[in-house]
């Protein structure tokens, strides 16, 4: 790929698109329109606004079409960079990012889970692992326990009864 075409991906356009069903009134469209022209304002150099009344009208091809004539990046026209072969290849670049990124952040988790699972080998001889182990496991995904218990190592049932009251 040319610097050129990284230049011109880089773009980020939006496609404003009016799905006209057959039932639709022209009480919905109207407040639609109202909607989409603030929308516009907002985005109004990247964005293009589609009515679609079929799939027809939906085509990816015509889409780009679109893109290409109403893009000019660097005072350049985009003609030949938007298409929709690469569309679609920047949709399969994309996936595979995001499939990396995604194995990366599951070797962490499981990282974490090894981790955790040392310290509590290393308490299981003790029966109680440290605090900080044991809410570490409770706020993982996959952690063994679901809950834990807090409380004063030396402390008794009848130790922690409550101070009487006035009103008891």
């Amino acid at each position: 790929s040319s610097p050129n075409l990284k230049s011109v991906c880089s773009v980020t356009k939006f496609i404003f698109v009016h799905w006209v069903g057959s039932m639709a009134s022209a009480v919905p469209r109207g407040h639609w329109n109202a909607q989409l022209n603030e929308a516009l304002m907002v985005f109004s150099s990247t964005a293009i606004k589609r009515e679609a009344h079929c799939l027809a009208d939906l085509q990816l091809e015509d889409l780009a079409e679109e893109l290409r004539r109403s893009t000019v990046v660097d005072g350049v026209l985009a003609t030949g960079h938007i298409t929709a072969g690469n569309y679609l290849s920047a949709l399969a670049v994309e996936g595979f990012e995001r499939e990396a990124a995604a194995r990366v952040q599951a070797e962490e988790s499981l990282h974490r889970q090894r981790r955790q699972q040392l310290r509590l080998s290393r308490h299981a001889s003790h029966g109680v692992p440290d605090l900080k182990t044991a809410i570490e496991v409770v706020k993982s995904e996959s952690g063994g326990w679901n809950w834990v218990l807090c409380g004063w190592p030396s402390a008794s049932v009848a130790e922690m009864a409550l101070p009487p009251m006035p009103w008891r």
